[in-house]
């Protein structure tokens, strides 16, 4: 699920519980959106009573809120081998494999939504060949067979769920990428290309989300991604509905922080005045 859908899904759940939430764009066109989710658009300078939620590849503080929550929907500095955050801002991580030792999260934040109404097995005959994805993985290494392989990145996701339900076999450069829940659903077998030095727990250690998904190419791996990918099916269910109880934490625990830093603003303003 790309982070643009996570930012989405999360506005939508926070209106849903009763929260005001927007979507912020510095662009002059509009935000392409999901039909299904309430997510409305806004732009203001009065920001005060705001908390304005980043995903891990912002640099600083583009709208200037004093409120700041970093989402890393991937490990900070992965993309931009770059980090810029500020002082009193509060972590959220999208998975575990997402933490970084120098800016710690202990807080859990997976939003998933996962599109099922285009990812689905139609149980068509006579698939063949594979396809594959690049993505995050773009630069490196091409090792699988590329005779009669398409490649996924840049279409669109009724294409992409096409193509997914022709084929047997999906290889995922992009080491944690939704994709391979999609080609799950469809009855196309996922296969992660791993990374050198990376065993199959580092890669994922949370053996739920492993369901469904070959780590390499090995008998035994594409046996288990076949055998557990009903298991992912029923999975991802679930993981949409323990969505809304990760947002419902995150409420409570960014209001309670951010609470708690208004008050020692006012402290420290208070105390400078008299000086």
């Amino acid at each position: 699920m790309g982070g643009a859908i996570a930012i989405h899904r999360l506005c939508d759940l926070l209106n849903q519980e009763g929260c005001e939430a927007y979507l912020w764009s510095s662009r002059n066109y509009p935000i392409k959106k999901c039909d299904e989710f309430n997510t409305p658009e806004l732009i203001t300078n009065e920001l005060n009573d705001f908390i304005v939620v980043y995903m891990d590849v912002v640099s600083g503080n583009p709208v200037g809120c004093p409120n700041v929550v970093r989402w890393f929907l991937n490990k900070p500095g992965f993309f931009t081998e770059h980090i810029n955050y500020g002082v009193n801002e509060l972590y959220f991580h999208f998975q575990e494999v997402f933490k970084h030792p120098l800016y710690p999260s202990e807080n859990l934040l997976y939003v998933v939504y996962f599109l099922k109404n285009i990812y689905f097995n139609k149980n068509l005959k006579n698939r063949a060949g594979s396809c594959y994805m690049l993505r995050k993985g773009r630069g490196r290494k091409i090792i699988h067979d590329l005779t009669d392989s398409i490649l996924i990145d840049d279409k669109g996701h009724q294409e992409i769920a096409d193509i997914f339900n022709s084929r047997k076999y999906f290889y995922c450069y992009d080491l944690h990428s939704a994709y391979t829940y999609f080609a799950s659903l469809c009855g196309c077998t996922p296969i992660v290309i791993p990374e050198n030095s990376l065993s199959e727990h580092e890669w994922q250690p949370d053996e739920r989300l492993r369901f469904g998904v070959a780590y390499g190419d090995s008998e035994l791996q594409i046996s288990y991604a076949k055998k557990t990918a009903n298991e992912l099916k029923l999975l991802l269910e679930q993981l949409e509905k323990e969505s809304l109880k990760y947002v419902r934490n995150f409420i409570e625990l960014s209001q309670k922080f951010f609470k708690k830093i208004a008050k020692h603003r006012l402290k420290l303003k208070a105390r400078n005045s008299i000086f």
